[in-house]
C-alpha cells in the first residue's frame, strides 16, 4: 500500500509546486546563473525594470562579460540606442524577427540612418527575445553568450560603443495565457580600424 502512496503524493506535490511557481506572477524573478555585481534585478521580468532599468542591467551585464575576457566596457551612445529602440518595437509591431527587415534593410543601413557614422566605423547587431523569466536581462545576455556569432559580438575589441533597445512584446503572436515578454536589440558600434 505504501509503494503506491508514495507516487501519487509525489505527482500531487510536484502539481502544487507548478501551480505555485506559475501564479507567481510578473514579479517572479529567476536567480542569476552566476554572481553578479550587476545586483539581483537582473533575473527580473524586463516589463517589470521598465525600460530604462531593463537598458541598464543589460549593459552591466554585457560590460562584465567583457570584463571576463580582459576588454575594456560599452559605453551607451545615443544613436545606437535609437538605432535599437526603433527595431526592437519595429519588430514587434510587424512581427517579424529576422536582422534584414521585411525591407531590405540591414542593421549598417538602420545603425546609418539613425545619424551614427556606419558607413566608416565597425557595427554590429544582436536580437533576441522571451516570454517571463526568459525575457529578463540575465537570461538574454546568458542566451547570448552561448551563441557564437552572439558571442563574438559582445567581445568584438573593435566595438566601443553600444544602443540597447528594448520592446515590451514579442515578434510572435502567443496565446492570451502567455507571459509579458521582451524584445532586444543591441547595436555595436566602433571607430574605423
Amino acid at each position: 500500500m505504501a509503494r503506491r502512496v508514495l507516487p501519487i503524493l509525489l505527482v500531487a506535490l510536484l502539481f502544487v509546486a507548478a501551480v505555485a511557481l506559475r501564479e507567481s506572477g510578473p514579479q517572479a524573478q529567476v536567480q542569476p546563473k552566476s554572481s553578479s555585481a550587476c545586483g539581483p534585478e537582473v533575473g527580473t521580468w524586463a516589463r517589470e525594470l521598465g525600460l530604462e532599468r531593463t537598458r541598464q542591467l543589460t549593459l552591466c551585464l554585457l560590460n562584465e562579460e567583457r570584463a571576463r575576457y580582459g576588454l575594456g566596457p560599452l559605453r551607451g551612445e545615443g544613436r545606437l540606442e535609437l538605432a535599437a529602440q526603433r527595431y526592437a518595437d519595429e519588430m514587434v509591431d510587424r512581427r517579424f524577427f529576422e536582422h534584414v527587415d521585411p525591407g531590405g534593410l540591414d542593421p549598417q543601413d538602420r545603425i546609418l540612418m539613425a545619424g551614427y557614422p556606419a558607413t566608416n566605423a565597425w557595427t554590429g547587431e544582436n536580437l533576441a527575445w522571451g516570454t517571463g523569466p526568459e525575457g529578463s536581462p540575465v537570461e538574454i545576455v546568458d542566451n547570448w553568450m552561448h551563441s557564437p556569432g552572439h558571442k563574438a559580438n559582445i567581445l568584438r575589441g573593435a566595438f566601443t560603443e553600444i544602443g540597447i533597445g528594448v520592446a515590451f512584446d514579442v515578434p510572435e503572436r502567443l496565446d492570451d495565457d502567455a507571459d509579458p515578454g521582451a524584445t532586444y536589440v543591441t547595436t555595436f558600434g566602433g571607430p574605423s580600424q
